[in-house]
């Protein structure tokens, strides 16, 4: 599902790109995004032995309130 309509972290150099990665993601402010949204991109985006995985997705409010 498209929520933003961009990458979460996009650069052509390399150096900013990893900069960026570590800061984390940004929420374009002319995009309305919920709390519950923003922290669900942020746990999907985490290295993997922290991330969460499709039954937390599942379970998580912004999905639960945006699932058909």
């Amino acid at each position: 599902m498209q929520v933003i309509g961009k990458l979460p972290f996009d650069d052509t150099n390399h150096r900013r790109l990893l900069k960026l990665i570590m800061a984390g993601p940004l929420f374009p402010p002319h995009r309305e995004s919920t709390a519950e949204f923003q922290e669900l991109v942020v746990a999907v985006l985490k290295p993997e032995q922290l991330r969460i995985g499709i039954p937390e997705i599942r379970r998580s409010e912004w999905h639960i309130a945006n699932s058909i």
